[in-house]
């Protein structure tokens, strides 16, 4: 495997997929440009200096990545509400990447803040100067400044005077869908979910509050407990229950929801405003008052969110420990410092003594080399990536299908992978070389994936993953025909082993099995 090469080609895809996703948005416009310019860049280096192009190339997009980490961290303090300490990271984070965003993202924090702390007149002088403004930024502020107040008729007044178009403005949408429900216009709330669902699901944690304000307004009480629980969790207690309050008081259960209103005891000032303006103004309840096509819509999102837990990635780490998917990783670690301890990673002597796959010596008899290869890796960018494939692809399986029958399915198609690339170096298909790696057993778990989502494609949910299955395997194809040292035959062979053992296996898996 050409590290080099491998770099330049993970740069490339990461660059202008940045820069594509990134262009969609208003604030975020600035970067699309940086990202695009690295993608660029990286290509002008791959005609001027091959040799070290894709080193360069990963060294920029990690210098250009670098407040990820402190974004990643703000936003999971700002869920949970705790400003103060994720303006001070903003205030560090904003000198590695200075565009306009980040440069004024602590002020809005501050701001935040402070409005939690009571300090409303402080608040609003800090988004003050931003009101005659109509940059990106200054309209962010100006919504943060209504929210604060609480003044959700005026935050709609404002969009629509404005001409606010939020399909590009993610962070101003889940504020509008709320003020929508605060006022009591539901219909409107689903429809504009519906509209702008596509700039929702950018970025997660929208997708869940538009989720939550929906099903909050229109009564779904459990709905909304799913939502906290598993992807709202870093809310304070406080905040959780006035959610969970509101979607009773939608449903017409005035006395539970006013008893969990009344029952909220909480420092932040903005909270306790709303808990006021919630018990003065209580919620009509939903029921009878919407229409039967939202209603529709409603029940359907539910399915949505049933299926999402039982077809997506994340709700299979919610159904248990994947400890099958662990222990394979931490196999191949091990196996890998052996190969490191005894002569290197990428020394082929080694490789071969360990148990490394060449077609001539199986042939001779030595068949267990069609497993051992399986735990091999030349290097730690090989090792890396295969791990990294395994850790994101196997807990799904392995929850879908049981430990043993997941098992089962790794080894098999792995196994299988290797048996073929024998028998195509037998036929003079390809060369003689030696094999190494878990490639052919994680394609086969892409195999996997793709024929329970077959299996399962009358969910929306499942049909969507079938489609980003199908990608994967396309673009792994035009890695392997374009990196030299890839063995396409074995990531392919893998996937379709993969494929066939996973419609075999989950057709015959008891309901309810975990084995």
């Amino acid at each position: 495997m050409d590290t080099n090469v491998v770099l330049l080609w993970l740069v490339l895809f990461f660059a202008f997929s940045a820069a594509i996703r990134f262009s969609r948005f208003a604030l975020t416009r600035v970067d699309a440009g940086l990202y695009g310019a690295v993608g660029l860049i990286s290509i002008g280096l791959w005609f001027t200096a091959p040799n070290v192009a894709g080193y360069v190339s990963a060294l920029l997009i990690a210098l250009l990545s670098l407040p990820s980490w402190w974004l990643f961290r703000i936003r999971r303090l700002v869920l949970g509400q705790q400003y103060a300490a994720a303006a001070r990271l903003a205030e560090q984070a904003r000198w590695l990447r200075p565009t306009p965003l980040m440069w004024h993202y602590p002020t809005m924090l501050w701001a935040l803040d402070a409005g939690s702390r009571g300090d409303r007149e402080t608040a609003m002088a800090m988004l003050e100067r931003y009101q005659t403004s109509k940059a990106p930024i200054a309209r962010v502020a100006t919504a943060q400044g209504f929210r604060m107040q609480g003044d959700w008729e005026s935050l709609l007044t404002w969009l629509a005077e404005e001409s606010v178009e939020l399909a590009l403005y993610p962070d101003i949408l889940p504020l509008a869908l709320r003020a929508w429900g605060e006022t009591g216009q539901v219909e409107q709330l689903a429809t504009a979910y519906q509209r702008y669902y596509r700039t929702l699901a950018a970025n997660p944690a929208n997708l869940q509050l538009g989720r939550l304000f929906l099903l909050a307004f229109t009564g779904k009480t459990e709905a909304v407990r799913k939502i906290l629980a598993m992807h709202l969790t870093q809310w304070p207690d406080g905040v959780k229950d006035f959610w969970v309050a509101t979607a009773e008081l939608a449903a017409g259960h005035e006395e539970e929801g006013r008893r969990m209103l009344e029952s909220i005891r909480s420092d932040d000032q903005m909270l306790r405003a709303a808990i006021q303006r919630r018990l003065a103004q209580p919620l009509s309840p939903t029921v009878g008052a919407i229409s039967s096509v939202t209603w529709h819509f409603i029940e359907s999102l539910e399915h949505t969110m049933s299926d999402e837990v039982r077809y997506g990635p994340l709700g299979a780490r919610a159904m248990g420990r994947p400890n099958i998917t662990y222990a394979l990783i931490a196999a191949n670690i091990a196996v890998f410092i052996a190969e490191t301890v005894h002569g290197g990673s990428e020394n082929t002597d080694t490789l071969y003594q360990l148990g490394g796959l060449w077609p001539p010596a199986v042939l001779q008899g030595e068949w267990w080399r069609v497993g051992t290869a399986l735990f091999l890796h030349a290097g730690p960018m090989h090792i890396a990536m295969n791990m990294y494939g395994l850790y994101l692809l196997g807990p799904f399986v392995e929850a879908a299908l049981g430990r043993v029958r997941y098992a089962v399915g790794y080894f098999g198609s792995g196994i299988a992978s290797m048996l073929f690339i024998v028998i195509a170096a037998k036929l003079g298909w390809m060369q003689d070389e030696l094999v190494i790696g878990a490639s052919g057993a994680i394609m086969g778990i892409v195999g996997m994936t793709g024929a329970i989502m077959l299996l399962a494609r009358r969910s929306k949910v499942a049909a969507q993953r079938l489609k980003s299955v199908v990608i994967i395997i396309v673009i792994q194809a035009i890695f392997d025909q374009t990196v030299p040292n890839i063995s396409a035959v074995g990531h392919m062979s893998g996937a379709a082993a993969g494929f066939l053992l996973g419609l075999l296996l989950a057709w015959t898996k008891p309901a309810k099995s975990n084995e």
